[in-house]
């Protein structure tokens, strides 16, 4: 490397600001140091950088793939090792985002590097390359397609979809109705990576054809758990979907969840709190619903009573009290206290508290937790908030 020690250029690296690699090549940051601008360089550099795991320079590590990129046997097991640091999803981005681009910039290597990654059990990772690859090289890329599909195997069944999905996503093609006519013929593999790829490609087109990928990602949301993740995670983060089609979708996923899917639980929270202007009615009732089933509650459940005390404060109210009837064991105790203080902070507290009090009034015991309702409303009414119609509006309780 010309002089210039490999330690000296890796702690350089180190200070580069984020995203530094998003707009410079991996040559050029050598060329910086001194270094030779020459493939066995950056090939030296990238090795050292996956065999130490520096997740924290994954985008130099993409930009050393992107730089390497060659026809040859060293390329296909830098990727490989690149994808086994990776595969568990810590730094994926950079190193896929790699993956594309050089299948869309240099079709036939990739789709060779591709190959040899998928015989040596990396099918998942050579998608990407394909679905780069697909628009300059469409019949080569539907010919290995074909061969993982009918390997049969999960891994190649998965593969194909994926590199169904990245062709659809970079390049537009293939259409939505052929990536759903994979989906039927994958979903007749048994395996959850599977059905977890099918809904992920479901997902994908949807906007496409909702007309028929609707009733295809709602029954496989039925039938298979593993499959509500991916989909109430799609929910909580740019949806393909109406407001009204969130609701169902999220009435599915969480149907019999437990404390212990805390994915779909927390997704679910993050969904229910961007509802909450739009569906207020839809999110109290799902919100009781997860909070009648053990899910979880914690300061995520906050937020979406904090959104829903936004808009309509009554039935923020209402969620509240009906959680105050819930057994205990589903964390209500803890939490009780900074739900009403988020039930009232963008509202009027009196409309909150007017209908928990009449209710506890109502009550021949007070509880714990009840006490620590009271508590957290008697906090409430300070002063300074000039909260007069909320002390006007307390029931009497001498």
């Amino acid at each position: 490397m010309t002089g210039v020690p490999l330690a000296t250029v890796v702690s350089m690296m180190d200070k580069k600001e984020v995203g530094y690699f998003s707009t410079h090549s991996l040559g050029s940051m050598l060329a910086e140091a001194g270094a030779a601008h020459d493939l066995p360089a950056i090939r030296a550099l990238t090795w050292r950088l996956i065999e130490d795991e520096a997740y924290g320079l994954a985008d130099a590590i993409g930009a050393g793939l992107r730089g390497a990129v060659a026809a040859d046997d060293e390329f296909v097991r830098m990727v490989g090792a690149a994808a086994d640091m990776v595969r568990h999803d810590i730094a994926r981005g950079p190193i896929v985002d790699a993956l594309v681009s050089t299948g869309r910039s240099d079709p036939g290597t990739a789709i060779f590097v591709a190959e040899r990654l998928a015989e040596r059990g990396g099918a998942d990772y050579a998608a990407f390359l394909i679905g780069g690859a697909y628009g300059g090289a469409a019949k080569r890329c539907d010919s290995v397609i074909g061969s993982l599909s009918a390997s049969g195997t999960p891994a190649g069944v998965v593969a194909s979809l994926r590199s169904l999905r990245v062709a659809h996503t970079e390049h537009g093609i293939p259409d939505a109705g052929r990536i759903a006519d994979a989906v039927d013929a994958a979903l007749r593999v048994d395996d959850e990576g599977v059905h977890r790829e099918a809904m992920a490609a479901l997902l994908d087109i949807h906007c496409a054809d909702k007309a028929r990928t609707g009733p295809m990602i709602r029954t496989l949301a039925m039938r298979r758990q593993a499959c509500r993740p991916v989909l109430v995670s799609r929910t909580s983060i740019d949806p393909p979907f109406d407001a009204a089609e969130c609701v169902d979708y999220l009435d599915v996923c969480i149907d019999g969840v437990s404390a212990d899917n805390r994915g779909v639980v927390y997704s679910a929270y993050r969904s229910l709190a961007a509802l909450a202007g739009r569906r207020p009615d839809d999110v109290a009732r799902l919100l009781v619903k997860l909070a009648g089933q053990g899910a979880y509650i914690d300061a995520r459940a906050g937020l979406v009573i904090e959104e829903l005390g936004r808009a309509d404060p009554r039935k923020a109210s209402g969620v509240i009290l009906s959680l105050l009837d819930r057994p205990r064991g589903v964390n209500l105790d803890e939490h009780l206290p900074s739900m009403i203080k988020h039930a009232v902070k963008f509202s009027d507290p009196a409309v909150v508290a007017k209908p928990i009090l009449e209710a506890l009034d109502s009550r021949p015991g007070m509880p714990h937790r009840y006490l620590a309702v009271l508590a957290a409303l008697a906090i409430e009414d300070k002063p300074e908030k000039n909260n007069d119609g909320f002390a006007v509006g307390l029931p009497n309780r001498t």
